[in-house]
């Protein structure tokens, strides 16, 4: 949260997300053409920039010493006693053009490397950000923040810090444990420091456990100052999007929430491959069924291309680990959620017929086909039979939608308890796509089980949702619209406040202690309520989470996940709870005549 977000905050938004129409366009009222009434404009001029805009640095490449007085002004004999030191007790550093074996940054992007802090041993480095000029009208107090994306971080990597290169100085911190890869972290900058920022650039270095960071970025990309996706210089030179570079964050002047659909609308929101990404494309394609919202249809494409240029039969996992993650055939079955949004966009996708004869081929005797290995989990849900009976009712494949409904049996009596909730080994690989079963990509801190049966039964609940809308009005699912019931009410949140909690914001306590978890519940909720499953306390109940959800936005449109007590000020931006976000505002909309399908139609973008 920054020192202008709070003033943005205002019953009029509040009363902007409660109204009827409150998707209807990403712009307020008064920017909306309709809304202008007899204005008159020159439609020659170019349209002013109102929304937010980044920076893009050009990172000098890792080992380059910068050459100021921060370098010279450590002790000789100081510095090679401590580099003695630090020899025998830190592992070895990898080489600045490699990352560790078998890793691979997402989408083969361009990465570099934040070292660790510390003295100056032979061998480690700083990397520094440069940036070009602020854009003609914009201030130095506009800018707020630093962002960037990570490519690879080990499990204990800690915090990365963000220094001044000439004199050392912190500009503030951000814990990067567990990131998965494309993860996007933000760094608050003071007014002081973003000045500084512009005239010397910023140094990254990790300051906890001593670990490499690998974070995407290239030193030769265009630095133009952008507003992201569709400006000049979105995409660098090695297609690595704007909004995946470092860059600086300069404040604008239209609202959070139009700022969100922004950010929708872009590549900001790629995910890895699996559960997270079906969490965006899913809510990309609810809200291009709303009229006005009909172009993130293509944002929808652009992400799958992405996965999908990879080469016949396979898809580019985001994901750094073992040299056999690098791609994942499509017929393998890992995690399948994400086929459910490229069966709305190409139900005769070649690729799907791969999936379809693998689960053909993986089925056993009794019906049953694992959505992980030979394991039914419940997560299986999500990534099992949503896709299955979306593909089944695109084709219109009666015993397939009725395998996809024995799919979604066994794994609502799949007890979670009995499921991958204990610690995991200490030696466990956080960026391997097995560390946890039935939840694909790293996994929670060790020593937090609550917390993964949090997270599968939020994808139990959300994925029952999607696949019971998907398959319609039928006289055999009624008990699986019972099951559906009771685990949505045992979500319901608390009537009284626990005890000693009434200080805590609002947001907090509706959105706590997970954002994406909490987002998918609501959005599993708003799906309930629009099909006439759930009643008004449901309805009330994503309403909250909903409104809540403005407090958890940065000025550029992010939803965050607030940083612990006591720790770095840096906070995760959490494009994954957005797209189950845009899944709630979409299932809160009047309901409308559902789109249709394109049977044959080619996709407008290369996802063949």
């Amino acid at each position: 949260m920054n020192r202008r977000q709070f003033a943005r905050r205002s019953a009029g938004i509040a009363a902007l997300l409660a109204a009827p129409g409150f998707a209807a366009t990403g712009r307020g009222a008064a920017q909306d053409p309709l809304a202008r009434g007899s204005e008159v404009r020159d439609p020659f001029a170019p349209e002013p920039v109102t929304g937010a805009i980044l920076l893009p640095a050009s990172p000098a490449a890792a080992f380059r010493r910068p050459a100021d007085g921060w370098e010279e002004a450590v002790d000789p004999d100081e510095a090679a006693a401590d580099a003695s030191a630090a020899d025998a007790e830190r592992p070895a550093l990898p080489p600045p053009d490699e990352l560790p074996p078998g890793a691979r940054p997402p989408f083969d992007w361009p990465a570099f490397a934040a070292f660790p802090a510390g003295p100056r041993v032979p061998g480690w480095g700083t990397t520094t950000l440069r940036f070009p000029p602020l854009p003609e009208g914009r201030r130095t107090v506009d800018v707020v923040a630093v962002r960037f994306a990570v490519a690879f971080a080990p499990p204990a990597a800690g915090a990365v810090g963000v220094h001044s290169p000439v004199t050392g100085t912190l500009r503030g911190s951000v814990d990067v444990s567990f990131a998965p890869p494309l993860g996007l972290f933000s760094v608050p900058l003071s007014s002081v420091g973003g000045e500084a920022a512009l005239r010397e650039g910023l140094a990254l270095r990790v300051v906890g456990p001593p670990a490499t960071v690998w974070v995407l970025g290239a030193e030769d990309e265009n630095s133009e100052p952008g507003a992201g996706e569709g400006d000049a210089a979105a995409v660098g030179a090695s297609g690595l999007p704007l909004e995946l570079r470092p860059h600086l964050l300069i404040l604008g002047a239209d609202d959070e929430w139009t700022e969100f659909f922004r950010r929708l609308d872009s590549a900001a929101t790629v995910q890895p491959f699996g559960w997270r990404e079906a969490a965006v494309m899913d809510g990309l394609l609810d809200l291009a069924e709303l009229p006005e919202r009909a172009a993130l249809r293509d944002a929808a494409r652009r992400h799958w291309a992405l996965f999908t240029n990879a080469g016949p039969g396979t898809a580019a996992v985001p994901t750094a680990g073992p040299p056999t993650l690098r791609s994942v055939s499509l017929a393998e079955g890992r995690d399948a959620a994400p086929f459910a949004s490229l069966t709305r966009l190409d139900p005769d996708h070649p690729l799907l017929d791969a999936l379809r004869d693998r689960w053909i081929a993986r089925r056993s005797p009794d019906g049953t086909v694992p959505d992980e290995g030979d394991e039914v989990t419940a997560a299986g849900a999500l990534s099992v039979a949503l896709p299955m009976a979306t593909l089944a009712r695109a084709r219109g494949d009666e015993a397939m939608l009725e395998a996809a409904l024995l799919q979604l049996r066994l794994r609502l009596t799949a007890s979670i308890d009995e499921e991958e909730t204990g610690e995991e080994p200490a030696d466990t690989e956080p960026n391997r796509e097995d560390a946890e079963p039935g939840v694909e990509g790293p996994p929670l801190p060790p020593g937090a089980p609550a917390a993964r049966r949090e997270r599968l039964a939020m994808l139990r609940l959300l994925g029952t949702a999607r696949t019971l809308a998907v398959a319609g009005k039928r006289e055999d699912t009624g008990d699986l619209l019972a099951e559906f019931r009771r685990l949505a009410d045992a979500a319901l949140p608390q009537t009284e406040p626990p005890a000693g909690d009434s200080a805590e914001r609002p947001a907090d306590g509706l959105l706590a202690p997970n954002l994406t978890n909490a987002v998918g519940v609501a959005a599993a909720w708003a799906i309930g309520v629009r099909q006439g499953w759930l009643d008004r306390e449901h309805a009330a109940a994503a309403d909250a989470v909903r409104e809540a959800l403005t407090a958890r936005l940065t000025p550029d449109g992010f939803l965050f996940e607030p940083p612990p007590p006591g720790g770095p000020a840096g906070v995760a931006l959490d494009p994954t709870a957005m797209g189950f976000a845009a899944q709630l505002i979409a299932a809160r909309q009047p309901i409308a005549a559902p789109a249709p399908i394109p049977a044959t139609a080619p996709a407008p973008l290369p996802l063949r």
